[in-house]
């Protein structure tokens, strides 16, 4: 995910998802500053003891009143109810021609049994095709720059805010 977006030192991004802070250890260590967002208060705790900022929130409606220059997302956004809402959420909280990464499940052999193993599990996940990603976008802040698989199941996508 990190191969489509450029953290530079001192650039404020934002974690959705963040669970305990791996994404925001590798944006620390490229000089970022990051602030998590989690809709488990478990995994925001871990995140502060690691000595993030951060909070609970739900990706699709939460409210910092605050812009960022960079939005990842790795590993949350196949859990939500609606990602066109988290799409437009992120969208608030980018500056003007901020970057936002995804990585997120594509719809293939693999990322089948990515859903059937939740859903074995009680949870139900979303997985996607190029279509169903593009409209996503549609009447958002945000463009799509390019969308390249990143590795077996998923793919990566980099957006910037207009």
């Amino acid at each position: 995910i990190f191969s489509i977006l450029n953290v530079s030192s001192g650039d404020e991004v934002l974690d959705l998802g963040c669970g305990s802070g791996y994404y925001s250890e590798l944006i620390k260590f490229r000089g970022g500053i990051p602030y998590g967002v989690d809709i488990s208060a478990n995994m925001i705790k871990w995140f502060k003891k690691k000595g993030f900022k951060g909070c609970v929130g739900n990706i699709e409606n939460f409210n910092l009143k605050r812009k960022f220059d960079a939005v990842i997302c790795g590993g949350a956004f196949e859990f939500l109810n609606n990602p066109k809402n988290a799409v437009i959420n992120v969208g608030r909280h980018l500056k003007k021609n901020g970057n936002f990464a995804l990585l997120y499940p594509r719809n293939s052999f693999l990322g089948f049994l990515y859903k059937l193993y939740h859903k074995l599990h009680g949870v139900n996940i979303n997985i996607f095709n190029n279509k169903e990603v593009h409209d996503l976008f549609v009447n958002s802040d945000l463009k799509i720059v390019h969308i390249k698989k990143a590795d077996f199941f998923t793919n990566a996508l980099l957006a910037i805010k207009k």
